[in-house]
Parts: structure tokens; C-alpha cells; sequence
């Protein structure tokens, strides 16, 4: 599911295009500027009147080229600037992938607790149909009051409520899978999540996520960037040769061709690119240590959702239908009440619902945590580890 999520995913092929655009960017700067070649014929019409002399004896002209070599290290700073723009795409192919995967995994998950939620409440409004149609017979036959009656009708409509929200919520979750692994509309989709002995162990190291290597990247640019500007204020110097042809006498023609910064020294121009350079330095800071304490949230969000872990095991569905049969038993004796049924009902979808929505959190949150310690989202990051598996 994810390869094909990478595979549908407009920002991955976007960001990898970008990136071959930055690598033809390092071969445009790595190359030099292309010469100039100039041919002029003078006297053409008026040879013999201008030099006395008829025909191609009597034109004039010269053919030069020229080639400008740049000094100051425009073109090594230019190099490494667009080296770092292309390391920077690089990272941003890494991000975009990232977004993708981590965004897909949220959307299943999602997905996940809403179908399974919807379900829950769907089969506990089909319950509470049938023992409201028992009550109601009950109260005509007179053997209840007709409020016990209606007091399992009104928790009906309230569940079957609930139940059509949640159908609703599942219907649009799937459909955001399906967009997201660019499976046809309507197409039904089931998800099984990988399942582990034990929680998944965090053994491959640390290292940088994506955006933050790309914001290093981006420093990297602007401070090249500003190397370029700071160059490109010694004036380049191109050199001219060529033929030049006078009065029908042809010789070798050599000049030189320099820019003189008597309006534009390039002094802005360097002052703004050391202003970018600081201000790339700047987000680059204020990213490390969101990352930072992103990471350090993540990891107290799971550390608080596993202490509800334990809890989560095949002997709670038997409590929660034990805690059912009980108030059933109670209610069949004479003993129990119907508000004590229904309450002891409620319960038990709330505890189903709520491991639903538990699950969800932590799937998430562990694509989220693995995605910003730069590590790959697999099967090793999202196996469920718990003995409670409910459909």
C-alpha cells in the first residue's frame, strides 16, 4: 500500500522532477560562458571610391572572437551553489516521500477506526432494535412498563444515529485511501495491519529527517549565493582576436573588453545575498529545534499511550461481555433494570470504540515519530503487538 501510495503521490513526482532540474543546474554552472563570434564587411557598394580598389579588394571588415573569463570565483561559487540546490531537491524528494508515506499511514489508520466504529455502533443498534421490539412487546402483553419500552426505543434512535455519523465518517476516510493509493472509487478496500510478537524495537539509529537536511542544503545556497554576489563585483574580463582588414591589407586584431562598475558596484547586490544567506541560517535554526521538540512530544505521547496498553488484552472482551450477560441475567429476574442493561451496553461500545480510537492515535503517532528521527515507515514501524484484535 505504501509503494503504491509513493507511486501516486503528485508531490513525490514533482519534488523528483525538481531535483533532475537542480542536476542540470550543476552542468550549466560547471560549464563555460560560450564565445562570441563577430564578422563585419564595411565598403561593400563603394570599394573603389572608399579605397580606390574594385571588387572583394576594396571591402573592408574584421572577424573577431571574443571569449569573457570571469575572475573573482564566480564560477566556483556558482558550482557549489547550485551543488547545494540539487542536494537540497534531493532532500526534498526524501521529504515529499516522508509526507507521502506518513500521510497514507494516518489516512489508514483513520480509515481503520472509522470503519471499525461504524461497525460497533451499526451492530449495537441491530441489538438494541431487537430488545426494543422484545420491550414493547413486553409492555402490551403487561409484564413491563411501557416506559422501560421506551427508554430502549429512545437509546435506539440515539445509537442509530450514532451509527449513521460513523458510517458516514468511514465512507469518506476509505475514500481518501483510495485517493491516496489511486485505487478506483467504490472499489471496497480492507486493510491488515502486519502483526508482531512484541512492540516494535527502535534499533536503527537516529538520523537527520529529511527537512532538516534540506534546510542545511538551503544555507549551503544562500551562503554560495552570496560568495557569487561578492565575485561578481570584480569586473570579467574578455579578451578579443581576430582578422581585420584595411585598405587591402589584412592583420591579426587583439583587444580586451572590461566592465567598469562606475554606476553598479555590486554592493546591494552583495548586501541582499548575505542578508538571504542569514536569513536561510535563521529557518534553519528555528527548524532544528522544532524538530526537536516535535520529536520530544512524539515520544511522550507514546510513552503516555502505553500505559493504557496492558489493558488492551483478550481478557477485557470477555469482561465487557460478562459485565452484559450480568445486567441481562439481572433484568430477566426481576432484579436489574433496564437503564442498567443500557448502561452496561453503552460501556461496552464505548470500550470498543475507544480502543479504536486508541490504536489510531498510536499507528500514527509511531509513522510520525519514525519519520522525524529520518527513519523508513515499514512493517517494522507499524506491527501490532497486542493479544486484543477486534474487526
Amino acid at each position: 500500500a505504501l509503494q503504491r501510495a509513493l507511486a501516486q503521490s503528485g508531490p513525490v513526482q514533482a519534488a523528483a522532477a525538481r531535483e533532475q532540474a537542480a542536476q542540470s543546474g550543476i552542468r550549466t554552472a560547471r560549464t563555460w560562458y560560450n564565445p562570441f563570434f563577430n564578422a563585419t564587411a564595411e565598403n561593400i557598394g563603394a570599394q573603389e571610391q572608399i579605397t580606390g580598389k574594385s571588387g572583394l579588394a576594396g571591402i573592408e571588415g574584421q572577424i573577431t572572437l571574443q571569449q569573457v573569463f570571469t575572475l573573482g570565483g564566480d564560477r566556483g561559487a556558482a558550482v557549489r551553489e547550485a551543488e547545494a540546490i540539487a542536494g537540497s531537491a534531493g532532500a526534498g524528494v526524501n521529504s515529499a516521500r516522508a509526507d507521502a508515506v506518513v500521510g497514507t499511514v494516518a489516512a489508514m489508520a483513520i480509515a481503520t477506526r472509522d470503519a471499525r466504529i461504524a461497525r460497533h455502533t451499526a451492530e449495537e443498534a441491530g441489538t438494541l432494535e431487537q430488545l426494543a421490539r422484545a420491550m414493547t412487546r413486553r409492555a402490551e402483553e403487561g409484564r413491563s412498563s411501557g416506559g422501560e419500552a421506551a427508554r430502549v426505543r429512545l437509546e435506539l434512535v440515539t445509537t442509530r444515529s450514532l451509527a449513521a455519523r460513523r458510517g458516514a465518517a468511514a465512507a469518506e476516510s476509505e475514500a481518501e485511501v483510495a485517493r491516496r493509493l489511486g485505487i478506483p472509487p467504490g472499489q471496497p478496500i480492507v486493510i491488515e495491519w502486519p502483526q508482531c510478537a512484541s512492540a516494535p524495537a527502535e534499533a536503527r539509529a537516529d538520523t537527520l529527517p529529511p527537512e532538516l537536511l534540506q534546510a542545511r542544503f538551503n544555507v549551503e545556497a544562500a551562503q554560495a549565493a552570496a560568495d557569487r554576489a561578492h565575485a561578481a563585483r570584480m569586473p570579467d574580463i574578455a579578451p578579443i582576436a581576430g582578422l581585420r582588414r584595411t585598405a587591402g591589407y589584412s592583420g591579426l586584431l587583439l583587444g580586451v573588453s572590461l566592465e567598469l562598475p562606475l554606476f553598479r558596484s555590486g554592493a546591494a547586490a552583495e548586501e541582499s545575498a548575505r542578508l538571504q544567506a542569514a536569513a536561510a541560517e535563521a529557518l534553519r535554526a528555528d527548524l532544528e529545534r522544532r524538530v526537536a521538540a516535535q520529536r520530544s512530544g512524539t515520544d511522550a505521547a507514546l510513552t503516555a499511550l502505553a500505559v493504557a496498553a496492558p489493558s488492551f488484552d483478550a481478557s477485557l472482551l470477555d469482561d465487557l461481555d460478562r459485565a452484559v450477560r450480568a445486567q441481562q441475567s439481572r433484568l430477566a429476574q426481576g432484579e436489574g433494570t433496564i437503564a442498567e442493561l443500557l448502561d452496561a451496553r453503552r460501556a461496552r461500545v464505548n470500550t470498543l470504540n475507544e480502543f479504536a480510537e486508541w490504536r489510531a492515535m498510536r499507528a500514527e503517532l509511531r509513522a510520525r515519530r519514525a519519520r522525524l528521527a529520518g527513519r523508513p515507515v515499514d512493517t517494522q514501524v507499524l506491527c501490532e503487538d497486542l493479544d486484543m484484535e477486534i474487526r
